[in-house]
């Protein structure tokens, strides 16, 4: 019995050593976390206001991003959008899926008291189509971007809504 302990011992040190080693190695040939990088005002990746994305079963089209103040001179940045499903099947917008991301790279989630014609997520029908606001509460800023990303479908687009940058 204590033989099968100590084989079993050793193993899981090997184990753990053989791990450390592979991760050292990632690590030290730059190839560890490659995949992370940040998307720079220049990517490729990002998309202009009109131009449309699938993701996750849902074409996002972002219309229009414009500023805004507040009530109380809180700046908003209000991005308009509009969700359409191809499908044959029901598809579901959440909200929680929209990020705006700033030059530094904080996100800042959409804001919900916000009025205009605000974009209320649920379900949209087959072929259906749901257009809106989503505005942001931001800090100043020269570049902002907007997310998208269905976390159970998969898939993300980005877009660039500051004005400078159009």
């Amino acid at each position: 019995m204590q033989k099968k302990l100590g084989v079993l011992v050793g193993l899981v040190f090997l184990l753990g050593f053989l791990s450390g080693t592979f991760m050292q190695s990632n690590h030290a040939s730059g190839s560890f976390g490659e995949d992370v990088a940040a998307v720079s005002q220049t990517s490729d990746h990002l998309l202009s206001l009109g131009e449309t994305a699938s993701i996750g079963g849902l074409n996002v089209t972002v219309n229009d991003a414009y500023q805004e103040t507040g009530d109380e001179d809180e700046s908003y940045l209000v991005v308009d959008v509009t969700f359409f499903n191809p499908h044959e099947d029901i598809q579901q917008i959440s909200l929680f899926n929209a990020l705006l991301v700033d030059e530094d790279g904080y996100a800042y989630e959409y804001d919900e008291t916000y009025g205009d014609r605000r974009l209320i997520g649920g379900q949209v029908r087959p072929e259906g189509q749901r257009r809106g606001t989503i505005a942001f509460e931001v800090d100043p800023a020269d570049y902002y971007e907007f997310n998208y990303t269905d976390h159970t479908a998969g898939g993300q687009a980005a877009w660039i809504v500051s004005e400078a940058d159009r």
